[in-house]
């Protein structure tokens, strides 16, 4: 086995597991700059069933802060926060 190509290929890997988590965290803080309503996420939590307030909020973050959308992801299936 050549071990130039071995130490290449986990740099690789190295490499796409560091931009992964990198976009990963891009798109926590972008979801932490988005705007929800207490309410909202109070409704969501108590209306629907979500496990707790934590998976509510994040639906709604991942809705943009929009209500409606976020009932209309979890009716149409993919209202589980990931």
């Amino acid at each position: 086995m050549d071990e130039g190509k071995v130490v290449q290929a986990m740099q690789a890997l190295f490499a796409a597991q560091k931009a992964s988590k990198d976009a990963e965290r891009q798109r926590e803080r972008e979801l932490a700059a988005v705007k929800v309503a207490a309410a909202d996420i109070e409704l969501l939590a108590a209306e629907l069933e979500y496990k707790d307030r934590k998976a509510a909020e994040r639906a709604l973050r991942l809705a943009g802060g929009d209500l409606r959308k976020a009932l209309e992801d979890y009716l149409a299936g993919s209202g589980v926060a990931a």
